[in-house]
C-alpha cells in the first residue's frame, strides 16, 4: 500500500514536468508565429523538440519574457517541494517497515510463549490427573484405608455415646428449672391476687349484705378494682349468691372472680 502511494506521487511529479516541458514549448510556437513564416515556425518547432531540455535552462535565450519565467520558477519550485515531501515520505515508509518488522517479532514471541504456557499447563493438568486417580486407586484397593476409616467411624460413635447422656442431663435440668420458675410464679401470682382480694374485701366490707339484697350495681363496682370485665354470665350468677351469704367475704369476691370469663387474662 506505501510503495503504490510513492509510485503514484513518482508519476504525478513525472506529469507535472512533462506540463512544464509543454507550457514553454507552446509559449515559444506562440511568440515564434506573431513575427515569422510558416517555414520558419516548423524549423523552431522541429527545433524546440531537440532542444527542449536546454530552453527550460534558458528560457529567455529563446524569447521567453519574464512573466512566463516566472510561472516555470513556481512549477519548479512546486515540483522541488512534491521531491522533497517523496524523499519524507520514502523515510517514513522504512520507518513505518521498521516498525512493522519489529511488532511482528514481538508477535511471534507471544505466540511461542503462549505455545510453552499451555504445554506447561497440559503437562500438570496431567500430572495433577494421574496422582489422583493413584490416590483414589490406592484408597480403594487397600484395605487398611477403609479399616482406619471404619476404626474413626467406630470411634466417633464411641464419644458421641459418651457425651449424649450428659448433654441429655442438661436439658433435663434446664427443663426442670424452667418449670420451677413457672411454678413460682404461679404460686407468686396467686398470693398476690388474694392479697389484692383480701384488701378489697376489707375495703368493702357491706359485700355480703349487697350479695343478700342483690345490689347489682354496688356489686358491679368491684370489677373495676379487680380489673375484671362485666360479663352478664356473672350477673346471672348473682341470683345464688344468697346460698352463699353466710359464707366469708373473701369466698364470696372469688365467687365472682371464678364465674368470671376474663379472670385468667388477669
Amino acid at each position: 500500500m506505501m510503495w503504490n502511494t510513492i509510485a503514484n506521487f513518482k508519476e504525478n511529479l513525472n506529469q507535472i514536468a512533462l506540463d512544464v516541458q509543454d507550457a514553454a514549448e507552446e509559449l515559444e510556437i506562440y511568440r515564434s508565429s506573431a513575427g515569422e513564416d510558416s517555414s520558419v515556425s516548423d524549423r523552431r518547432i522541429s527545433h524546440r523538440f531537440a532542444q527542449s531540455k536546454s530552453m527550460l535552462h534558458s528560457p529567455t535565450a529563446n524569447g521567453i519574457d519574464s512573466g512566463y519565467k516566472t510561472e516555470i520558477e513556481q512549477y519548479k519550485a512546486e515540483i522541488k517541494r512534491l521531491q522533497a515531501s517523496e524523499d519524507e515520505i520514502k523515510a517514513l515508509s522504512v520507518n513505518y517497515a521498521a516498525l512493522l518488522k519489529e511488532k511482528e517479532e514481538q508477535l511471534s514471541r507471544l505466540h511461542e510463549e503462549n505455545g510453552s504456557l499451555r504445554q506447561n499447563l497440559e503437562a500438570t493438568n496431567s500430572v495433577r490427573s494421574a496422582s489422583r486417580n493413584e490416590n483414589l486407586k490406592t484408597s480403594t484397593s487397600n484395605p487398611n484405608v477403609l479399616k482406619d476409616f471404619m476404626s474413626g467411624k467406630t470411634a466417633l460413635r464411641n464419644i458421641m455415646s459418651i457425651l449424649l447422656p450428659g448433654v441429655n442431663a442438661i436439658i433435663s435440668d434446664r427443663t426442670n428449672q424452667v418449670l420451677q420458675v413457672r411454678e413460682e410464679m404461679s404460686r407468686e401470682r396467686s398470693r398476690y391476687l388474694e392479697a389484692m382480694v383480701n384488701a378489697i374485701v376489707e375495703e368493702y366490707q357491706h359485700a355480703v349484705s349487697v350479695a343478700n339484697f342483690g345490689g347489682i350495681r354496688d356489686v358491679q363496682g368491684l370489677y373495676p378494682r379487680l380489673g375484671l370485665k362485666s360479663s352478664p354470665q356473672v350477673y346471672e350468677s348473682l341470683e345464688h349468691w344468697p346460698v352463699v351469704a353466710e359464707a366469708s367475704k373473701t369466698h364470696i369476691l372469688w365467687y365472682v372472680i371464678l364465674h368470671d370469663g376474663s379472670a385468667e387474662d388477669t
